[in-house]
This record gives structure tokens, sequence and C-alpha cells, in this order.
């Protein structure tokens, strides 16, 4: 019961640092008697919303285990609490308030960085359904596949023809499918800048985080050099051609 509730708090302080951090003042209903009554209730100030998320992420980190059995793998654990909770101090400029929060999860979590490029590139490889990095991550099926970082939306009919070579999330992200979920423009800036205010700097992790280039260090190249990125391809009869235009998430597909 005590862990049952802990994760129940956990998702409510989940939930409401996302409300808070990507909208600020909104609907705060910190009971189930009020999710019904007021549907409604005005928005409270982001201050509120933070700390009832503060609140429930104290609560959980405090009731949930530190770890799991296989069985229970991907549920919550007191360092995901923890997590989101110095992420919370983080959005409200308390520096000096997450930092303890996040040495206590590399020193005693058991949490580590994999090293380099290399490592970077692992966090989204199927082979790495867990890494050393993951304090808390949506667990997907693969169909026909294992386990693995990608998610199906029509049962695995994405394997029509035996063909496997895509996925829900490629056709949401994808380079040359839907483009529903695509990296901005303004966070594709953020991998070029200046250090110290002298150095020119483009980050090394761009090239495997999105496609397209344009001066940001991003992946020109798709399905190997394949499909280079604005280089015009000829389409089989059956498919109607979509021009890429502006970035494309690289990760989170199996393009390569």
């Amino acid at each position: 019961k005590t862990r049952y509730i802990g994760e129940a708090k956990f998702f409510l302080g989940f939930a409401y640092y996302h409300l808070g951090s990507l909208w600020g003042s909104v609907p705060l209903r910190k009971s189930f008697a009020e999710t019904g009554e007021q549907v409604n209730c005005p928005r409270s100030p982001v201050a509120d919303v933070f700390a009832f998320a503060e609140e429930n992420l104290i609560a959980a980190a405090e009731a949930l285990p530190a770890s799991y059995p296989a069985a229970d793998n991907g549920r919550a654990t007191k360092w995901a609490a923890k997590a989101f909770l110095g992420k919370l101090y983080i959005m409200q400029g308390e520096w000096s308030t997450a930092e303890p929060i996040f040495q206590d999860i590399i020193q005693n979590g058991g949490y580590t960085m994999e090293n380099g490029l290399t490592g970077f590139a692992n966090q989204f490889l199927d082979v790495n359904r867990n890494s050393t990095e993951t304090i808390f991550d949506c667990k997907f099926a693969w169909y026909g596949w294992g386990d693995g970082n990608m998610y199906h939306m029509f049962d695995g009919t994405e394997l029509w023809g035996g063909k496997g070579a895509t996925s829900g999330r490629a056709m949401e992200y994808g380079f040359w499918d839907w483009s529903n979920v695509n990296i901005t423009t303004s966070a594709v800036k953020k991998f070029r800048y200046n250090i110290n205010s002298t150095v020119d700097y483009v980050d090394p992790r761009a090239i495997h985080t999105f496609y397209g280039d344009g001066g940001y260090g991003g992946d020109m190249d798709c399905a190997k050099g394949a499909y280079p990125f604005n280089t015009p391809v000829t389409y089989p009869p059956d498919i109607v051609p979509v021009a890429p235009k502006g970035y494309r998430w690289k990760k989170y597909q199996q393009y390569e």
C-alpha cells in the first residue's frame, strides 16, 4: 500500500512538474473530488503548482524503493522521484537546493554517465534498454525485435509485408515519414554556442540527435548515406515524394 501511494504521488508530482514547466499557471486540483467538482476551476499561480509538485515528489521519494526486481522493471523508484524533484528546483533557479539531491543520486543511486559520444549515441540503441544512465523512462515493447525504445501504434502491423523498417515512433518523428513531432529550430540552434564568449562551439552530440544541418552539427545523411539530407531522391512509382524541410529527430528511430 505504501508503495502504491508513493507511485501515485510520484505521478502527481511528475504531472504538475511538466504542467508548470510547460505552461506556468494551470488549474490545480489536489484531490480526486476536486477533479470532478471543479471542472472549470481557474488557473493557480505557478508557485502553487510547483509547491504541490514538490510536496508529492518528496513524499514519493520517502515511500518508494530504491530498485525493483526484473518483473517490475520500469516502475518509479525513489531515485526517479529525487531526479524530478531536483529538476523542479532547477526550473525555479534553486541551484543550491537541487545540487545535493543530484549528488545523492550520483553517489548512492548507482547511476553513471556513459563515456563520450559513443556513450551518448548508445542511449538510443535497442541493445541498451536499461543503461547506467536510465533513471526513469517508458518501456516500449518491440513486435518481433524484443525489448527496446520504440513503440507501435497498430499492434505491430507496421510489419506489413514482412518489413520491419519502421515503428510508430519513427513514423511520428521520422525523416521520410509523417514528421508529426519535429525538433524545433530553436532547439537545434542551442547546439551551437559560444564558450567564454569567444569560442564558437558546435555540440558534437548534434549529429546523434537530429537530421539537417545549417551550421548546427546535425546529421546530413539518412540510412547510412542512402538518402542525403535535402538531396532529391528517385521514388518508386507507388510512393508520393515528400520533400524534407527543416529538422528531424534522429534519436528514437531505427533508420541506422
